[in-house]
């Protein structure tokens, strides 16, 4: 059985935490199908559907439920209950400076464009967000998908002339003290703000019932306010931390299953889940 939440929280024993490096991922995905024509004629429980849950800004989270259809062989339900809305801020002219922009969030693409035009360089950090600034049309440069890779490639290409990072108001990665420490002349520019959401009713209640949960989750701070969020759980959970940082802050999930992707990017939360379909279908 999966540990539970303790019961200041959730209700539950002990806690788990791994990385992919430290347990395996299974490569045979789950049939559900195939097994369930292997053995019909033998009368089983019923086993309510696996959720997944998801917290990003509702389009990623439409976006990243899209992958998970795509690529993975599983059978669960979708629940989408962002915790984070970005909102675009007032972008002074003054602020747009000369000079290459980096882009580490789709979401600064389109306030930054608005105010300072795109006729210049942008460094993505992936290619989502390289797909957007070049629809806008940057010139775009793209990262391999996280915030330490994109510096690396700027750090080895070494473009001259002030960097621009455009960010919300929260941020995983210090990208300007990084640039600086290298050698760059770089500077912040606020694009969007990032307003705390409460959990869904339906959210909640499907944390509060028997079917286990499996919840990404993608930032620090989209992790701290899901446990400040959450009033009662009986459900086996699941979480999926997209780096270490991530994983420390949810700590007050401490009956919890915790893992964290062996790279911090929307590929490596995948390559977990894969692993986790096999696990979860066993609760």
């Amino acid at each position: 059985m999966v540990p539970r939440l303790p019961k200041d929280l959730c209700g539950g024993n002990t806690a788990s935490v791994s990385r992919q490096s430290r347990d395996p991922i299974l490569s045979t995905p789950y049939n559900h199908t195939a097994i369930t024509q292997r053995h019909s004629s033998v009368a089983k429980p019923h086993r309510p559907r696996p959720v997944l849950l998801l917290t990003r800004p509702e389009q990623d989270a439409q976006r990243f439920a899209q992958m998970v259809t795509r690529e993975l062989d599983v059978d669960w339900r979708v629940v989408v209950s962002p915790l984070i809305a970005p909102a675009p801020v007032k972008i002074e002219a003054c602020a747009c400076g000369a000079g290459d922009v980096i882009f580490t969030s789709q979401h600064a693409v389109a306030p930054f464009a608005a105010a300072c035009g795109a006729a210049r360089v942008a460094w993505c950090v992936g290619a989502h967000t390289a797909a957007v600034a070049r629809a806008a049309g940057f010139d775009v440069k793209q990262g391999p998908g996280d915030a330490k890779g994109l510096l690396s490639l700027i750090a080895q290409l070494r473009p001259t002339g002030p960097l621009i990072h455009a960010r919300g108001e929260h941020i995983a990665h210090p990208i300007v003290p990084a640039l600086q420490a290298a050698g760059f002349q770089a500077q912040d520019v606020l694009c969007y703000r990032q307003r705390a959401m409460d959990l869904s009713a339906h959210a909640q209640a499907v944390l509060a019932q028997q079917a286990p949960v499996i919840a990404p989750v993608f930032s620090p701070r989209t992790a701290s306010i899901l446990c400040e969020s959450v009033l009662a759980c009986t459900a086996p959970l699941y979480l999926v931390a997209i780096s270490t940082t991530v994983a420390k802050n949810l700590r007050a999930f401490s009956g919890a299953y915790v893992q964290v992707a062996e790279t911090p990017t929307a590929a490596g939360i995948l390559q977990v889940l894969a692993g986790l379909a096999h696990r979860v279908d066993a609760t």
